[in-house]
Parts: C-alpha cells; sequence; structure tokens
C-alpha cells in the first residue's frame, strides 16, 4: 500500500510529504525537490518544522503537533506558512494535511505544499489561490481514499495467502482448493491495481473510463468478491434481480468500489445478531421507464440512532475502530458522479436500507471526469 501512494502522489502537480507521528519527513515527491530545492535523500528524517519555519501573518512558529490536532477534528486542515529552501530562501506556501494509514504503518499524515501565487491581481486574484488551495485539499483527502479503498483488497489477498499456506502443509497438498485460492489472489491484486490507476489517472485529471455496465453482473461479481467475508461472519447475502434490466453507462471500478462498500457494512451490522437474523438483501430494479436502475441493499442489523444517522455520510464519521470514516463519502461521490443518487433509510423495523439509483445508458445525466472524495 505504501508503494500505491507513492505511485498516486509522484504524479501529481505539488509538492507532496509524508510525515510520521513524530513529525519527521519519510517520503518526498520530486515536485517537493524542485520546491524545496533539497536532493531526494536529503529531506530523510528532518522534521516538518525545519521546512515549514512559520505561519504567515503572525510569524509563529510553524508547529507540527498544533497540525496535527487540528488535523484530527477534521476532514483536511490548511495553513498558510512560510516555507524555507535548502539555500536559505523563505517562500509563502499554502499547506494542507490529511491523515493516511496508506502510507504505512509508521507514517500518519501526507502533507501538500503549494507556492502562493503573489502574480494574482485583480478582481478576481484570489482565484488561483483559492483553486490552489482546493486541488491541495483534495489531493490529501485522495491519499486517505487511498487507504480505504485499497484495504479490502489487500486484507483478502493475505486472507487466502495465508489460508493456502494451509493447504500446502496438508499431506498431500490441497491443490484444487489452492487453485482457487490462488484465483482469488489473482482477483483482487486485479482490482487493487485497478484502483490504484483510477487514482493516478484522477490526480492527472484524465477523463474517467465509462463503458456499459450490466447491473446484474455487477452485483454477482461484488457477492463474490465479500464471499469469505460473508462466511467469516456467518451472513446470507441474496440478491433478486430483475430480468432485462438496462445497461448502465459508467466505471465499473467505481461502482464495484461503491457496491462492495455497503455490502461490508451491512456486514459488520449483522455481525452481533442473532444466526438467524445475520441476513443482507440486495434487489436491483429498473424505473417503469427504464430509464433508471434502482439497487436497494437492506441490512437487518440493529440500526442506529436518530443522531448517528445524521452523520452517515460525512467523512471521517466512524464507528468503527480500525475505520477511517470514508466508504459512505467516497461511495455517495461516486454516485454522484455517475448522475445517480445514494441515499438510506432505517427500516421500520431495525436495520438500514441503502438505496442507489442510476441513470441508463442513453438517459440524460451529466458525469464528473475526475474521482473527489
Amino acid at each position: 500500500m505504501v508503494q500505491s501512494l507513492q505511485s498516486v502522489l509522484e504524479v501529481v502537480p505539488t509538492a507532496a510529504l509524508v510525515i510520521d507521528d513524530a513529525g519527521h519527513i519519510v517520503w518526498i515527491n520530486g515536485r517537493a525537490t524542485l520546491v524545496l530545492g533539497y536532493m531526494l535523500g536529503e529531506m530523510m528524517g528532518m522534521r516538518l518544522e525545519d521546512v515549514l519555519v512559520a505561519r504567515r501573518g503572525d510569524e509563529r512558529t510553524f508547529s507540527f503537533a498544533g497540525l496535527k490536532t487540528a488535523r484530527g477534528l477534521t476532514q483536511s486542515v490548511t495553513r498558510v506558512a512560510i516555507a524555507r529552501t535548502k539555500n536559505g530562501a523563505r517562500i509563502d506556501v499554502h499547506v494542507t494535511a490529511s491523515a493516511s494509514l496508506a502510507a504505512g504503518a509508521a507514517a500518519r499524515m501526507v502533507v501538500v505544499v503549494e507556492p502562493a501565487d503573489d502574480a494574482a491581481s485583480g478582481a478576481h486574484g484570489n482565484e488561483p489561490r483559492r483553486l490552489q488551495r482546493e486541488r491541495a485539499s483534495e489531493i490529501g483527502d485522495m491519499a486517505a481514499a487511498l487507504a480505504h479503498e485499497v484495504d479490502q483488497p489487500l486484507t483478502a489477498i493475505l486472507s487466502n495467502a495465508q489460508a493456502a499456506q494451509r493447504f500446502l502443509a496438508q499431506n498431500p497438498p490441497a491443490l484444487s482448493d489452492l487453485r482457487e485460492l490462488l484465483g482469488e489472489v489473482v482477483a483482487d491484486s486485479t482490482r487493487a491495481h485497478a484502483i490504484i490507476r483510477k487514482m493516478r489517472q484522477s490526480a492527472k485529471c484524465e477523463p474517467a473510463e465509462l463503458d456499459a455496465v450490466d447491473v446484474g453482473s455487477l452485483v454477482r461479481d461484488v457477492i463474490r468478491l465479500v464471499r469469505r467475508e460473508t462466511q467469516s461472519c456467518g451472513a446470507a447475502v441474496g440478491a433478486r434481480i430483475e430480468d432485462g434490466l438496462p445497461p448502465l453507462r459508467g466505471d465499473v471500478v467505481q461502482l464495484q468500489q461503491v457496491l462492495v462498500n455497503l455490502l461490508l457494512n451491512a456486514l459488520d451490522a449483522v455481525h452481533e445478531c442473532r444466526a438467524e437474523e445475520r441476513t443482507v438483501c440486495i434487489a436491483v430494479t429498473a424505473t417503469e421507464d427504464r430509464a433508471k436502475v434502482h439497487i436497494a441493499l437492506r441490512d437487518d442489523g440493529p440500526g442506529v440512532d436518530a443522531t448517528r444517522f445524521a452523520t452517515l455520510f460525512k467523512p471521517f464519521m466512524t464507528s468503527k475502530p480500525q475505520g477511517l470514516g470514508l466508504g459512505l463519502s467516497i461511495s455517495r461521490t461516486i454516485v454522484m458522479a455517475h448522475g445517480g443518487q445514494l441515499w438510506a433509510e432505517r427500516n421500520a423495523d431495525h436495520g438500514l436500507t441503502f438505496h442507489i439509483e442510476l441513470p441508463a445508458e442513453g438517459a440524460s445525466m451529466q458525469t464528473a471526469t475526475r474521482f473527489s472524495p
């Protein structure tokens, strides 16, 4: 996952630094060497305060501890600061910090540094700066999103690899089971690579790849992808897919991400239920005019109270000890980029139902060209 994050940050047009929990620099991209004047290896181990020496406006010392505290309270935090280059020059910069579990066990933050555009002037002089800050914040959030999205296929790869080791240790080895596991490892590796490639395309502002998507096949593939998690919690996942559904026009990898996120959340919700209540139902239908496809994913878990329900789609809001709280936020962004809607309802008895409505191929829609959680 570390190399995946670095491959994304290496292509962004801004200086990016990966910082460990003690405030030391553990990696920088090529753009950072141009902005700050250091060679690639020279900044390793330096404190962030060695590079960002003051907060612009009041000349107070730049504090990594203060940045970390502020970042812990929000999706990302932006500061206006003064950076010191290798030759001692001081430059005004915008600094955006975001959490990133993708950077490795020792790394906790991605810091994006963008020189301020002092040449901007006139009535619209602040527009270039605003766009810079928004782009820097987006890049930091993308790093956090990468950690969330790649986690599931990488976890599946590790689980299958460990199971394969056990099958190999049998006498004789369980070759048929091993063959199936290796097939799943290849599939999950391919999916992780596709997610990373999408992030790189987004970082370079490349257009999304849209194809005809068979919704029934999409849902069945997702159920297969999380089969091991389903078995692990002893749940049953059922699907009712209407015949003759119109195809969608979309990015199959991103739509797959949405359904995987929702299904994993549903499995988490029913995990502590009685065995007979650990059920998740997926219904896929078309609207009467065949212009839209509707997907409803219902769990029979305990549900959530009104306060938690109101924050379901807010980024970095999670009840999971190891969660980032990005899944639903990312999912809604993807669905909206496909011209659709994603919303949730509290069931009358218990549990939640998530609804996705997407335009069929040929229907009127507006698509975003890049992924922006």
